[in-house]
């Protein structure tokens, strides 16, 4: 059984203690439908694709921060 994108999301969120605030400001979204798709509870069309860029990006930018 493979896990589910939303799955590694979440995973990924907590290894580099990301907020679905902070993700959801990203995605322009609000902190409970950032919830809500991560829940399966919405499916929106390309959800998997934008959630992805976004926490690649807020992890790039969190890297960064630290370097400076």
């Amino acid at each position: 059984m493979s896990i589910s994108w939303q799955a590694e999301v979440w995973a990924t969120m907590k290894d580099h203690a990301i907020t679905r605030g902070e993700l959801a400001r990203v995605l322009g979204l609000t902190p409970e439908y950032v919830s809500a798709v991560l829940n399966k509870k919405r499916c929106p069309a390309k959800a998997e694709q934008r959630f992805r860029a976004a926490l690649a990006g807020l992890i790039l930018e969190k890297n960064q921060d630290g370097k400076e």
